[in-house]
């Protein structure tokens, strides 16, 4: 039997749900909004990457940054930590609001997450050493390119 419109709708959700519970998701952006300038496109595969105790970020950035890089050759958004803090509440209108808030200082200082029950989600990222910046785009489910649930980083 056919799931009509409304049954299907109702499982994402639920998929959705489940996705942000278990701390096991990827947020892949479609646009980003730096400070002071328009909006872009993104064409590449970035991604933020939350599976239980790490976060694995790999985002551009467009904006003034405060301080140069460590490392020359990776972005202030290309980092890998699990040194942080991950609190959800739901919003008013049933999404999900993600604070992560991480110890390292030379990464960004706090990312928040705002999350539909549709799973389109907008990512604001607040650093000490760069203006801040904000992507949109949607979460799925942790999985490798041929379909498998990824392994940690």
């Amino acid at each position: 039997m056919a799931q009509t419109k409304a049954e299907k709708r109702k499982a994402e959700q639920a998929h959705i749900e489940r996705l942000i519970k278990s701390k096991d998701f990827v947020f892949e952006p479609t646009s980003v909004q730096p400070t002071s300038m328009p909006s872009r496109q993104l064409t590449y595969s970035y991604s933020l990457s939350i599976k239980n105790d790490s976060v694995s970020c790999y985002l551009p950035y467009f904006g003034v940054a405060y301080s140069a890089p460590m490392d020359a050759t990776r972005g202030p958004l290309d980092f890998s930590s699990s040194d942080f803090t991950y609190t959800t509440k739901t919003d008013r209108r049933g999404g999900t609001d993600i604070q992560i808030t991480f110890s390292d200082i030379a990464k960004p200082r706090q990312m928040a997450l705002s999350i539909s029950t549709d799973g389109y989600a907008t990512l604001y990222v607040i650093s000490n050493n760069s203006q801040p910046i904000s992507f949109y785009g949607k979460i799925r489910e942790n999985v490798d390119r041929h379909g498998r649930r990824a392994a940690s980083r």
